[in-house]
């Protein structure tokens, strides 16, 4: 029998809580903006967790967090768009 789960989508405050957990991070510069992007992106907390165990320096994850999150808008945008053609 196949079942079915929901998982929902990472939230800001998820992401503050990842972050918190991972590098026991409060307030970061960048932070602000990842957030804002991730209210716009559907991404899983699993996908976040992902990129912040790649490296233990904050910033270099919350700035690969920031390049894949663009990515992934313009790649939904691309894929919105291309569905009306």
């Amino acid at each position: 029998m196949d079942m079915h789960i929901h998982m929902g989508y990472c939230t800001a405050e998820s992401f503050r809580i990842l972050t918190r957990n991972y590098h026991s991070v409060e307030n970061h510069a960048m932070c602000p903006e990842i957030e804002q992007l991730i209210e716009e992106v559907m991404v899983s907390p699993a996908e976040v967790a992902e990129v912040l165990m790649r490296n233990e320096n904050s910033d270099v994850v919350l700035q690969d967090l920031l390049q894949g999150h663009v990515k992934h808008i313009s790649l939904q945008l691309y894929f919105h768009l291309t569905s009306f053609l």
